[in-house]
């Protein structure tokens, strides 16, 4: 007989993924689904007291829209969504069933999974740092064990700093490819490579046309164009290109 769960060494009693066929149990020694087909586990849902709205955000590493519960989810989409070793992210992708203190059922989902194009798997759980509460910290403490347990990455997020947040939701404004990033993507690679190329450089550049100065925030949407995504940018702010 395989593992139950609940002992030391796995605390849960199962898992629950969203897969092709309905709903899938797996205890601690059952196989896993294949997580490229698995879909989210419940819909985000809002009511009049909810602290957050419900967001179908788009993803660029899904070319599609994720399900997420929160804008602060959806900041850590953005996020992820500029590291070009993902191929998937998965909004409440599993549900973890354990037994609590006195042997009261308890239930976490946690808010994403992010699934590398190597394979490797990394589960995200989203909430302020005030908002952290000792049913979080014991969430957080059966959700590791998971991830322990199956060689995945866990990881918490609580937000970016205010300006590192605005700054990147100024450039997912420029995450769609458009017919002339490409036709200026050696320009601008030419005027960053300059000793002491700035924002200000690119903009004087510019023909009027606003096309270079539009390419200048995609391709640092991209991370060709390195920003400090975490002062206020000025004409001063100084740019580099990166090669990937």
């Amino acid at each position: 007989m395989g593992d139950p769960g609940g002992g030391p060494a796995t605390p849960w009693s199962h898992l629950e993924f969203s897969a092709p066929d309905g709903p899938l149990l797996c205890h601690p020694s059952d196989p896993l689904p294949d997580l490229n087909a698995i879909g989210s586990v419940r819909a985000p849902r809002s009511h009049a007291l909810s602290r957050h709205v419900p967001v179908q955000t788009f993803s660029t590493t899904n070319t599609d829209v994720v399900a997420v519960e929160s804008g602060l989810e959806q900041e850590l989409v953005l996020v992820l969504d500029r590291d070009p070793s993902l191929a998937r992210l998965i909004g409440q992708p599993l549900t973890v069933e354990w037994a609590g203190q006195r042997g009261k059922g308890r239930r976490h989902t946690p808010d994403l999974l992010a699934l590398a194009q190597d394979g490797s798997v990394t589960v995200w759980d989203v909430r302020p740092e005030g908002r952290r509460d000792h049913k979080f910290w014991d969430a957080v403490r059966i959700t590791r064990a998971v991830c322990e347990h199956y060689k995945w990455g866990y990881e918490l997020f609580g937000g970016l700093p205010e300006v590192h947040a605005i700054n990147l939701r100024w450039l997912s404004s420029y995450r769609h490819p458009m017919p002339w990033y490409q036709d200026h993507r050696d320009t601008l690679e030419g005027l960053a490579r300059l000793d002491g190329a700035t924002i200000g450089t690119v903009l004087g550049t510019d023909d009027g046309s606003g096309e270079l100065v539009s390419a200048m925030w995609h391709w640092a949407w991209d991370g060709h164009l390195q920003l400090d995504l975490t002062q206020p940018w000025r004409a001063t702010t100084p740019v580099r290109w990166e090669p990937r």
